[in-house]
């Protein structure tokens, strides 16, 4: 179902900076498709909201189909999703990093890189000042820096 609707993608939706962008989304009546671990069900029929792990590539094509499916187009994909591990970057365990990489930019990207030819008009990444607490650790550096080089990979000039 296309429309001239502008329509939003909105990773980590369900607190926070995320719902508030949804709210302020609506607001200006774009449609929007929420995603986060943890999200109730909207009752808004302008809020797709999918379920998941945006770490899990099944989400992040999920979120992409639903939105083609529901909207017909993307204008705006807003990576929010994303965790901090309070530790300096020596303490990580395998685990630890494995994490990190697979939430702050595995989804995102897949979620890039399922794009429709002409899909995204925008593709801003959130990123808290709150945890700058622990200046050692790489969670909110990494993210930043390797979305940008995808984002730059990505774009069409």
């Amino acid at each position: 179902m296309a429309s001239e609707q502008k329509v939003v993608v909105i990773t980590g939706a369900s607190r926070g900076i995320g719902a508030s962008l949804v709210e302020g989304f609506r607001k200006i009546g774009y449609g929007v498709v929420a995603n986060s671990r943890s999200i109730d069900t909207a009752g808004d029929p302008a809020v797709v909201v999918v379920d998941g792990d945006i770490a899990g590539r099944d989400t992040a094509e999920r979120i992409i189909d639903g939105a083609i499916e529901r909207f017909g187009r993307i204008d705006t994909l807003i990576n929010n999703a994303g965790i901090f591990i309070p530790k300096q970057f020596i303490d990580y365990s395998e685990a630890d990093f494995a994490t990190m990489i697979a939430v702050n930019l595995g989804g995102s990207s897949t979620s890039r890189r399922r794009q429709q030819p002409g899909c995204f008009g925008r593709v801003p990444a959130i990123s808290s000042t709150s945890r700058q607490r622990s200046p050692n650790s790489p969670s909110r550096h990494f993210r930043r820096h390797l979305l940008l080089l995808t984002c730059l990979a990505l774009r069409s000039d």
